[in-house]
Formats: structure tokens, sequence, C-alpha cells
């Protein structure tokens, strides 16, 4: 993913509020795990315009960092949320799990 060339805010933006310059333009929780998964995908961001992420899906590795520590210990949202910044232009190399969809089911007729 690359992050934004522009330097104008969005037209959303509030006056004097600075643009989301140098992300991917995702939202995160962190899981009972420590997991971080996509809450939302900003319109219009690196991350849509992707097609490659989708909301649900669990961040693992940031440029080669897992989020997980081999200890077992995850990164707080904040040291994360600093690996998916940068210069505007910068590229990404994200690592990522989709969850499964639920199998269907069959319909058993007693």
């Amino acid at each position: 993913l690359r992050t934004p060339n522009s330097s104008s805010p969005s037209p959303a933006a509030a006056p004097g509020a600075l643009p989301p310059e140098g992300t991917i333009g995702i939202s995160f929780t962190t899981g009972q795990r420590g997991q971080l998964h996509i809450t939302s995908i900003r319109a219009g961001s690196p991350a849509e315009l992707s097609g490659v992420l989708r909301v649900g899906d669990e961040l693992v590795s940031v440029d080669g960092i897992e989020l997980q520590t081999g200890g077992g210990r995850p990164l707080l949202q904040h040291q994360a949320a600093a690996l998916l910044r940068g210069r505007a232009g910068t590229q990404l190399k994200l690592g990522f799990v989709r969850p499964q969809a639920a199998a269907p089911t069959t319909p058993s007729h007693a």
C-alpha cells in the first residue's frame, strides 16, 4: 500500500485539522489476545484503493515487524499505529489474516 501524496485536506476536514497524510486509511481495534482487527476503511484511502484489505482482517505484521512479539506480548495499539504512519508516498508491506467465513449449512429435513 502507498500512503497518499496529496497535501490538501480532505473535504470533510474540520477547520484547522491536519489532513490524514501518511496513513493508509484504516481504523482498528485490539482483541482479547492483543490482535489488531480492522474495523473500518476510509473511502478513497490507499487501503480501499488497493482492494486487498477488508473490515475484519487481522493485521499480523507491518514491513516484516510482527505485531505479536515472540513471547506472545502484543504491541500496544498506539505502537502499531505508529508503524502504519509515514511520509506521504511511502509503501508498506502488510501481513494479515482473513477470518474464514462460516461454512454454509445445509438444512436438515426431519
